[in-house]
């Protein structure tokens, strides 16, 4: 009888050991799972912390391009600034050391960007010509994370090669309406890839400076003024004259370019490139319907893609202006222009021009195709400033691919 009470006491005794030991092994699951979730959690708020830090200073990037594509590339002082016609960079204010710092919030509704719980520092460094690294660093709300990002972008200096005449044709020039040229600043109005015809019309005509006029007094509005009775230029071609020194066609040059090649070798850039940054900046139409200033509260400013390869015709509207002219691509097999058109800029027209209407055009006017002067009456008086403003044409900056940098 002693012994079985013995038995079952031992019996006990092993049953509360094992599960004394169970209940120990299950405390140690239960502190090491919840060391493994707390540190978990430490884990994903560091990550979130970075990702917060990441994001702001990757925010900063897109702005700063974002604002170069809408405003305009601007200009780079000598310590690698950027900074604007006016002498000075809204976004970034120079330092001691040569840095731009001191982000500017307060156009951050104006570029898409929400920057009210962050104020990223931004640094800038010209590497080249059309080429600026961009260095943002920035925080999480709470303080402690940070990420510095640094992104090369680049002016894409859309107008390749330049444009220094007032009107180049890959195609010939057939004129029987009226239509005036003037060039101010060189000896060459017109260069064709194919024969230019402006004998053909009674009235039309081309001017270059009269030899030895002194200009050192002269403003933009001297070089641009379209009268031809100023007394400063000289008539060169016409219906008397025939095609003068200031005509240059059936070149090679131009004829034996395709027409992508023509393209590149103006804007700088392939076509499915060019549009598709007037795309980003939301300025590609399917018609000029929209895109003239009287029908467009907010005035077309830089690169503006029109068309889809289907002949289209504008009746009138104001382009661009001297301060702020445009770069319109116009993708179309014929352009018929029609009505009173004001336009400042490079205008680019893939296919033929057609021109029935009054036309003003201030700086300069490049066809794929030919150029057939109707009925208009159309004046082209070319202008460097507009055809090829300093710093490029807003709506053209990029990220450089490959450049992106994170540390």
């Amino acid at each position: 009888m002693k012994h079985l009470i013995s038995f079952k006491r031992q019996k006990g005794m092993a049953t509360l050991l094992v599960s004394v030991i169970i209940l120990l092994l299950i405390t140690m699951v239960v502190i090491y799972s919840a060391n493994t979730a707390i540190m978990e959690q430490k884990v994903s708020a560091n990550a979130y912390r970075a990702n917060q830090a990441h994001s702001y200073a990757d925010g900063g990037i897109d702005y700063s391009a974002r604002y170069l594509r809408v405003e305009g590339y601007p200009d780079i002082d000598g310590s690698g600034c950027l900074i604007d016609s006016a002498g000075s960079f809204i976004d970034f204010d120079e330092n001691a050391s040569g840095s731009c710092v001191n982000f500017d919030t307060g156009l951050a509704s104006n570029y898409q960007t929400d920057m009210t719980d962050n104020n990223p520092t931004i640094a800038t460094q010209l590497l080249s010509s059309g080429l600026v690294s961009i260095t943002a660093t920035d925080q999480s709300i709470d303080g402690t994370a940070n990420r510095t990002i640094t992104q090369v972008v680049s002016g894409a200096p859309l107008g390749g090669s330049g444009s220094n005449q007032p009107m180049i044709t890959r195609g010939g020039v057939g004129l029987t309406g009226n239509m005036r040229v003037m060039n101010r600043y060189a000896n060459i109005n017109v260069w064709s890839g194919d024969t230019v015809a402006i004998g053909n019309s009674q009235s039309a005509e081309s001017y270059i400076l009269t030899p030895g006029t002194d200009t050192s007094g002269y403003t933009q509005a001297n070089y641009v003024n379209p009268a031809q009775n100023t007394g400063d230029i000289t008539r060169v071609s016409g219906n008397k004259e025939g095609n003068g020194i200031d005509i240059i066609d059936q070149d090679v040059t131009l004829s034996g370019l395709t027409p992508d090649e023509f393209f590149v070798n103006f804007i700088n850039e392939p076509k499915a490139i060019v549009k598709q940054m007037a795309v980003d900046n939301g300025q590609y139409f399917a018609d000029f319907s929209s895109s003239d200033t009287a029908n467009n509260a907010d005035p077309l400013k830089g690169l503006v893609w029109i068309g889809n390869g289907s002949a289209i015709s504008t009746n009138g509207g104001t382009y661009g202006s001297l301060d702020a002219p445009v770069l319109i691509i116009v993708d179309a097999s014929s352009l018929t222009t029609t009505g009173n058109i004001q336009f400042y800029g490079l205008l680019y027209i893939i296919g033929d021009w057609d021109t029935q209407g009054t036309v003003n055009i201030t700086g300069s006017i490049i066809i794929e195709g030919d150029v057939l002067n109707g009925t208009g009456t159309t004046s082209v008086v070319y202008s460097p400033d507009a055809a090829s403003p300093t710093g490029g044409w807003e709506g053209t900056a990029a990220r450089v691919p490959g450049t992106w940098k994170d540390f």
